[in-house]
């Protein structure tokens, strides 16, 4: 933590007349008061903290209940790792996981890292791929591997000819862990979900043996998705042509059949759409982040959608279901609520000077689905340059304080900034 100095004005007495002119000057100039969306000047560095790697970048984030943060995505050059870094809630790095604040399941070949989960026992559990395989490691809270967890902290899965590619987790009550993922195999596409228990076997309580699959059929293909669980509730948002599907699922792995046609919505999104994230509101509504290939939808090529419980687009909630905040905001990633219902999203600007990088953005949206004119500037919040390859995902800590993380320099470490929220 960054300490700071007792800033009181003192009393100017019986100063001469020009003593005290040149303290008012003085006093004239300094800083502005923090506003919301103003980096948070007590955590690492005036905001930022950042671990260098020789190649990686973070691509999710979560919490312990002490506000500590956990991020995971991947890093190596000539070999990639899936790994995870834990820093104190002020920024500096934790020794108490792993010794040194990141560790790095021991998977055989190349493993990519995409989505983190912290349990209630405090446990963390990344999830990513390794070939055409899901990867999935589980560490005890000190950083060490679980090796209660399927003998060694490690499982990774595949079934017949599929290619499952490991998108993102959400840990359970009572220690389970739900993973989705993209499944392909010739000829068709399938939305996959795994039901993991605490030991690394599959849930037989879930659909039966712990998997379950929409199919989407030919010639379709995934194009991103997304879990939240919310209330003994599964929402899983994925990306297809023509529009992005919400499935509904119960925690026993059937079919939620008050969620569209049969567990199934379909929300009308034109062109291709790229599922993100989803998150839950505070009345139960599915938040979707999302980029569409077709301008006629997102302008600016990325949009917020909130549904109805039912899967129907929820016409409260800006235009007709669909937020966009536009320009700096090209790319929208990850998605927060905050307690007072306002959602709050993680993104990018794209790119700087023909460089391919991309600058952080963080947005506000109140709870109508209208930007935040409180937070920022008109609700959106753009870093000045260039130096970091965009923000992926935003997490709200116990305080209210956001952070948010992504890759520092152009795929060169992790890095997480706080945000000031009042």
């Amino acid at each position: 933590m960054i300490g700071t100095q007792d800033r009181r004005p003192r009393s100017l007495g019986r100063f001469p007349a020009a003593v005290t002119a040149f303290v008012i000057l003085v006093a004239s100039a300094a800083p502005a008061a923090a506003a919301p969306g103003d980096l948070d000047p007590s955590f690492g560095d005036d905001g930022h903290a950042s671990v260098p790697f020789r190649y990686g970048g973070a691509a999710a984030l979560d919490l312990h209940d002490d506000g500590s943060i956990v991020t995971a995505g991947t890093s190596g050059y000539r070999g990639q790792h899936i790994t995870v870094v834990r820093m104190t809630e002020y920024g500096a790095l934790d020794a108490t996981f792993g010794g040194d604040g990141v560790v790095r399941p021991a998977f055989l070949g190349d493993a990519w890292g995409s989505a983190v989960a912290v349990a209630d026992d405090g446990s963390v559990i990344a999830v990513g791929s390794i070939g055409k395989r899901v990867a999935v490691a589980r560490f005890l809270e000190d950083g060490s591997p679980d090796e209660g967890f399927s003998g060694d902290g490690r499982l990774s899965f595949r079934s017949g000819a599929s290619r499952w590619t490991g998108i993102d987790v959400a840990a359970l009550p009572g220690g389970n862990v739900l993973v989705a993922a993209e499944v392909r195999r010739p000829g068709d596409a399938m939305v996959g979900l795994l039901s993991i228990l605490p030991d690394g076997s599959f849930d037989p309580g879930f659909d039966g043996d712990g998997r379950t699959r929409f199919l989407l059929g030919p010639p379709k293909r995934v194009h991103g998705v997304s879990v939240a669980v919310d209330d003994g509730r599964v929402f899983a948002a994925f990306g297809k042509p023509h529009g992005i599907g919400l499935v509904g699922w119960q925690l026993n792995g059937e079919v939620d059949p008050t969620v569209g046609v049969d567990g199934v919505a379909k929300l009308p999104v034109e062109g291709v759409g790229r599922v993100i994230d989803v998150e839950v509101d505070l009345a139960g509504r599915p938040l979707i982040s999302t980029v569409s290939f077709s301008d006629d939808v997102f302008p600016f090529g990325s949009g917020l959608i909130r549904a109805l419980p039912e899967g129907t687009l929820d016409s409260t909630w800006s235009d007709d279901g669909f937020a966009s905040p536009g320009a700096p905001l090209s790319g929208m990633t990850g998605i927060a609520v905050q307690d007072d219902g306002k959602v709050v999203v993680s993104g990018l600007e794209c790119c700087g000077a023909g460089s391919g990088e991309a600058a952080w953005v963080v947005a506000r949206f109140d709870t109508s689905g209208d930007l935040d004119d409180t937070f920022g500037t008109e609700g959106v919040v753009a870093s000045n340059d260039f130096s970091e390859s965009g923000a992926r995902d935003v997490a709200v800590q116990p305080d209210g304080k956001l952070v948010v993380t992504g890759s520092a320099g152009f795929f060169y470490g992790f890095a997480v900034r706080r945000y000031l929220v009042e």
